[in-house]
């Protein structure tokens, strides 16, 4: 038999079938529940990065080397590398840091920047909104008023004929 899909379906556990996972496998690309993760872990064959649901997707792959998760990151390329990348590809000569210390380093400028955007961008926004209101009215009186000119038009034309 077939099985449908809906869009009330409940998204479950890849190997047990229970409804609303709580982990994800980011490298297997797969749902799993609290009693199914430590059986996918016991899988020695793969390499696996187990995360919260709300995390799935977070773990940097790398494009050239599927398999391999990318640990490292190379500041010429400003891009994130496996290690095989590191060691054996064009990035072997190039000067590279462990991914999370790169993302520590750019924390800060980028509250600076959260910062500058709340202080500067929000307030215009919400102008441009107020903005947005009142030309919407200004346009639905205008509206009208064509709307009362053509039944007026529409009047002495149908007199005419």
């Amino acid at each position: 038999m077939v099985s449908r899909v809906s869009f009330q379906d409940v998204i479950r556990c890849y190997l047990c079938d229970t409804p609303v996972p709580t982990k994800h496998c980011d490298i297997c690309d797969i749902h799993l529940c609290e009693e199914c993760e430590e059986n996918h872990l016991s899988d020695e064959y793969k390499e696996h990065v187990i995360v919260s649901f709300e995390m799935r997707g977070s773990t940097p792959k790398c494009t050239i080397h599927f398999a391999e998760i990318c640990a490292r990151y190379c500041k010429k390329c400003n891009s994130p590398i496996c290690a095989l990348c590191d060691s054996l590809g064009k990035h072997k000569r190039h000067e590279t840091e462990h991914i999370s210390k790169m993302a520590d380093g750019n924390k800060e400028p980028l509250k600076k920047e959260l910062k500058a955007v709340e202080k500067f961008t929000l307030p215009k926004l919400s102008i441009a909104r107020k903005c947005n209101k009142q030309c919407c009215c200004v346009f639905s009186i205008v509206f009208g008023f064509v709307v009362f000119c053509f039944g007026f038009l529409s009047y002495f034309w149908a007199r005419d004929v």
